[in-house]
């Protein structure tokens, strides 16, 4: 018999090792806009900025490399990015700074 758990019991029941994941949630770097103070909301005008590209490249090293030296550990299967110009310009720095990416 199979038995059918409610959405609350869905929630307590621990997930088996093979579905666990970790998710990193991580914001665009800044862009030209962010420095100039001017909200962006869903606006595609705004680029990175020579700062903006420094903290992308960064932020590989932060989220995988994490200075522990257990970068392997933590590998990258998926990635879900926005399709505006600074997330994808920020998506394309982390794939730079990957050397495992081809």
């Amino acid at each position: 018999m199979r038995r059918r758990l409610t959405l609350a019991a869905a929630a307590a029941a621990p997930l088996a090792p093979s579905l666990a994941f970790t998710a990193y949630v991580l914001r665009h770097g800044q862009t030209d806009r962010n420095a100039a103070g001017i909200e962006q909301g869903s606006s595609d005008l705004s680029r990175l900025t020579d700062l903006g590209r420094r903290q992308a490249g960064d932020a590989y090293g932060a989220l995988l490399g994490g200075g522990d030296g257990d970068a392997a550990a933590r590998e990258v299967t998926s990635v879900y990015a926005s399709p505006l110009a600074r997330a994808r310009q920020t998506l394309g720095r982390l794939r730079e700074a990957d050397s495992r990416n081809p």
